[in-house]
C-alpha cells in the first residue's frame, strides 16, 4: 500500500497537536514499483555558484526540533531556550522552510544515505539493505557531479554502512570518487571511541583511531575527542581552507544514534523530559497487528530505558546544534553566508515505544518521518520565504540530489526519482507527488508480508 498521509493546510507556525502519528501507518512492500518521478530542469546557476551545507543526523525523529522544555511538544517551534535545538531554530528554521511532511524512502541508515547521494530509490541505486556499501556504484553520485562542476567537496562523518569493512575488517583507506576532503568513520563508532579514514587535498589517506571521555566543555574545540565536536572541527577546517571556491559540505555526525552519550556540557539538560506518549504509545496496531509486534505491552523497565535514551538523544543533538552555530558564524565572518544554502535532516526516524516498537526499520510513520529544514538565501532562491512551514508537500530524501545539482547549475548523470525542491521554498505549487514508496527488503525478507502488514 502506498503512503497517503493526510493533507493539512499550510500554516505560518505549527499548531499544537499537529499531525499526531496514528497506528494506521504508512506501509508498502519493496516489490511494488512506481515509475520514477522526473526532476525539474536545473535552475540557472548563480554567479558565483552557491555553497551547500548538508547536515545529516543519524536516527533523529521528526518531533525533536520543536519545544523541549516547559512542556515537550514537537509541533511547536520556539524561538527561545525552550527549543530542542535553539541554533537550528534561530539560524535555519527562522530563515528557511520547515517541511513537516518530510520522509525517507527506507528507514535504515545505508539505503537512506545512498538515496540522498543519488536521488534514486534503492531498487535503482542497488542499496536495499543496511550493509549495502559493496552494492553501491560510487562513480556516479552527487559528489562526482559537483566535483565536475568545479565544487570543493568534503564529507565529515558517516558514509555508508560497510564502508572500510573489507579484507577482514582492515581499513583500506579508500576514498570514493568526487570527494576532495574526506573524514569518514569505518566500523561502528561511539562518541568517545572511533576510527576515521582521513584525507585532505595533497595528502595521502590514512586511518586514525581516537578514544577519550565525554568531557567536551567547548564546542568544536581543536583536538577534542568527542566525535560530534571532532567532526565539527574538521568541517571548520574545510570551510577555512578556501574561502573563494564554491563548496559542498556533507556533515554527517553519528548523533543521536545509540549508544547515547551526551557531551558533558549538555548532560542532564533534558532529564525532566518525558518520552512523548501519542495514542499509539505502547499499543499494538489493531485490528490485525503484525507478527513482529510484541503481544504483551512493553515492560516498565523497557519504557524507562526508552525514556533515558530519548532524553540523552536530545542532549546529544545539542552538540549538533552547537556545530550549526559554528558553521553559521564562520560563513558570516568570511562573507559567504548570503550565498550558502543549509539543509538539515535525518537519515531515518525512530520509534521510542509507539506500536510497542523500540527501533527504526519499521513500516510505520515514526520510522520514516524525519526533520526536514531548508534555508536558502534569496540570492540563490529568488522569492524564498523565511520562516515558512510547509505542511502540504511530501518531501523525500531522494529530492536532495536533484535539488542541489540544480543549484550548482549541473545535471544529474543518471535518471533520478526525486524532485527539485526549490520552487516550494518560495511558496510555489508545482505538480507534486501525493504518495511515495516505502522500500525495506530486509524487513520483508526477515518477517514476510504478514510480519510487516
Amino acid at each position: 500500500m502506498l503512503v497517503l498521509p493526510p493533507r493539512l493546510p499550510a500554516r505560518p507556525r505549527w499548531p499544537a497537536g499537529f499531525l499526531r502519528p496514528r497506528s494506521a501507518a504508512i506501509v508498502a512492500l519493496a516489490a511494488l514499483v512506481l515509475s520514477p518521478l522526473p526532476a525539474l530542469a536545473p535552475a540557472a546557476a548563480a554567479d558565483p555558484k552557491p555553497n551547500v551545507v548538508l547536515i545529516l543526523t543519524d536516527d533523529q525523529r521528526w518531533d525533536t526540533i520543536g519545544r523541549c522544555l516547559n512542556g515537550f511538544d514537537g509541533t511547536v517551534l520556539a524561538t527561545n531556550s525552550d527549543s530542542c535545538m535553539p541554533f537550528l531554530q534561530q539560524r535555519l528554521i527562522d530563515s528557511g522552510t520547515t517541511f513537516t511532511r518530510g520522509y525517507v524512502t527506507t528507514s535504515q541508515c545505508c539505503p537512506s544515505r545512498a538515496a540522498i547521494l543519488t536521488g534514486q530509490y534503492g531498487r535503482h541505486n542497488g542499496v536495499l539493505v543496511n550493509q549495502g556499501f559493496p552494492n553501491f556504484v560510487d562513480t556516479n553520485t552527487l559528489a562526482t557531479w559537483l566535483d565536475e562542476a568545479g565544487y570543493r567537496t568534503g564529507l565529515m562523518g558517516k558514509y555508508l554502512n560497510g564502508y572500510g569493512e573489507v579484507n577482514g575488517g582492515t581499513p583500506t583507506n579508500y576514498v570514493p570518487p568526487g570527494w576532495d576532503s574526506w573524514h569518514a568513520f569505518w566500523g561502528v563508532p561511539t562518541q568517545t571511541q572511533y576510527s576515521l579514514v582521513e584525507k585532505d587535498p595533497g595528502a595521502a589517506a590514512v586511518t586514525n583511531s581516537y578514544s577519550g571521555t565525554t568531557t567536551a566543555p567547548t564546542p568544536c574545540a581543536p583536538n577534542t575527542v568527542y566525535l560530534t565536536d571532532r567532526l565539527c572541527r574538521k568541517a571548520l577546517d574545510f570551510l577555512q581552507a578556501d574561502t573563494t571556491s564554491p563548496f559542498f559540505l556533507y556533515w554527517a555526525p553519528f548523533s543521536p544514534h545509540a549508544p547515547t552519550v551526551p557531551p558533558s556540557r549538555w548532560a542532564g539538560t533534558y532529564s525532566g523530559v518525558a518520552t512523548p506518549q501519542y495514542p499509539n504509545y505502547n499499543a499494538a496496531p489493531s485490528p490485525n497487528p503484525p507478527t513482529v509486534v510484541p503481544i504483551s505491552p512493553l515492560s516498565p523497565q523497557v519504557l524507562s530505558q526508552q525514556t533515558t535514551r530519548f532524553r540523552q538523544s536530545l542532549e546529544m543533538n545539542r552538540a549538533v546544534d552547537d556545530a550549526i552555530e559554528q558553521f553559521y558564524q564562520q560563513l558570516s565572518a568570511d562573507g559567504r553566508l548570503s550565498n550558502t544554502v543549509f539543509i538539515f535532516m535525518s537519515d531515518n526516524g525512530f520509534s521510542f515505544g509507539e506500536h510497542r516498537w523500540t527501533d527504526k526499520a519499521c513500516a510505520w510513520e515514526e520510522c520514516h518521518r524525519v526533520p526536514f529544514v531548508v534555508s536558502c538565501p534569496t540570492t540563490v532562491c529568488p522569492g524564498a520565504i523565511p520562516d515558512q512551514v510547509d505542511s502540504t508537500h511530501i518531501v523525500l530524501n531522494i529530492d536532495l540530489a536533484p535539488t542541489i545539482a540544480a543549484w550548482a547549475g549541473t545535471t544529474p548523470k543518471l535518471r533520478v526519482d526525486g524532485m527539485n525542491l526549490a520552487p516550494l521554498l518560495g511558496g510555489g505549487a508545482p505538480p507534486w507527488r501525493d504518495r511515495f514508496l516505502i522500500e525495506d527488503q530486509q524487513l520483508l525478507e526477515a518477517k514476510g508480508p504478514n510480519g510487516i502488514l
